[in-house]
């Protein structure tokens, strides 16, 4: 939110300042809070009740397989039936 109402502050100038030079302000504005970014991360360390080891757990088991492959694993039946009249569409428009 905060740099959409940056852009709609900048984009208020005349456009060929916008052009050269204002497009970059929201950016530059931006750029110190990644500084900032890390912080509630570390604050939550040792929070009672939040799982410590939940990263630890989740490399054990190896990593997840990406959700395109996973889908086409599964329901690859749906997938053929649910691009059929598609393709024959595109077919009959060309």
């Amino acid at each position: 939110m905060l740099s959409s109402g940056a852009f709609a502050l900048v984009g208020t100038l005349p456009d060929d300042a916008f052009y050269s030079w204002g497009w970059r302000l929201p950016f530059l504005i931006a750029f110190p809070l990644l500084g900032f970014a890390p912080l509630p991360a570390h604050a939550h360390r040792g929070v009672p009740g939040l799982p410590q080891d939940a990263g630890r757990r989740r490399t054990q088991q190896g990593p997840k397989p990406a959700p395109l492959v996973e889908a086409f694993r599964r329901t690859w039946g749906r997938m053929i039936v649910a691009w059929a009249p598609r393709s024959s569409a595109w077919a009959a428009s060309s």
